[in-house]
């Protein structure tokens, strides 16, 4: 082989690579319910970023989450504002709860010292719903089942997975591989690193309303990405309807500059004293 032809092969086998690895990616879903179809979300994934639209009552909303700044920013089109969550601010969120909570636990335990027992006995039970003080019951354990199934969601290969409580199915999952959605590894990465990071802020947010149970299984510890999940109670349905790979504009990864910034940890609670 010439020279010329050596390096042309070497170029054109890294371009390839490159393509696969950084090529960007579309996903959007829909939900299903008593045959009842709508719009729930549009997913697009591109130099480790991720824009996430949600339908949801008649009114949009996205997220942008950054990989590299481990930031997910909540946009709100209809007022025009957003903010940006890191680690940062979760931790300071959740040590305004538990401030609160603290304060909340303290009048509680001061109205409870001059109660009767039968009144300290439905308090200690209200706290209990709370998540406060001593704990009536116990939720059952989420498990995860692997029915060894394997189905076909649109055209996309998945594997079906049984969320249960007890003997109680909540969910049906059935995860397709990135290969599978014909995604590149890489876009594949980002999606897992922002459910991974959204999960971590939906378990502080369970924390601190004290409805946290640290043993129940998490959806992102099955590899891949759901292609359908159906709800055990309801019946109704979340699907992947549809997966391109065609080039996404960089701007839709970028806040309107008339759009303005807004701090939630900079909130007080009602009973925190300034």
């Amino acid at each position: 082989m010439k020279q010329w032809d050596i390096k042309t092969t070497i170029m054109m086998v890294s371009l390839s690579v490159a393509s696969s690895v950084y090529a960007d990616a579309t996903m959007i879903t829909k939900n299903y319910n008593n045959g009842i179809e709508t719009p729930a979300s549009t997913v697009m994934v591109k130099n480790n970023k991720v824009y996430m639209e949600m339908h949801t009552g008649g009114k949009t909303q996205y997220v942008i989450y950054s990989d590299a700044e481990k930031t997910l920013t909540m946009v709100n089109p209809e007022r025009k504002m957003y903010y940006a969550i890191g680690q940062d601010t979760i931790n300071k969120q959740a040590k305004m709860m538990h401030d609160y909570r603290q304060q909340m636990m303290q009048q509680m335990q001061q109205k409870m010292a001059g109660m009767t027992d039968q009144q300290r006995t439905m308090m200690e039970q209200q706290m209990a719903k709370m998540g406060m003080g001593k704990k009536t019951s116990t939720v059952p354990v989420l498990k995860e089942i692997d029915t060894g199934k394997t189905v076909k969601v649109n055209n996309i290969q998945c594997r079906i997975h049984h969320l249960m409580r007890e003997a109680k199915l909540e969910e049906a999952v059935c995860m397709a591989s990135y290969t599978d959605l014909g995604i590149s590894q890489q876009d594949y990465a980002t999606l897992k690193a922002m459910f991974n990071f959204m999960e971590n802020m939906s378990a502080s947010a369970k924390m601190m309303n004290g409805h946290s149970n640290e043993k129940d299984f998490k959806l992102q510890q099955l590899e891949g990405i759901p292609a359908s999940i159906r709800n055990g109670n309801t019946g109704s349905e979340n699907k992947i309807v549809s997966v391109n790979t065609q080039p996404i504009d960089a701007k839709k990864f970028m806040i309107p500059p008339e759009y303005h910034k807004f701090d939630p940890s900079k909130m007080t609670m009602p009973m925190q004293k300034k």
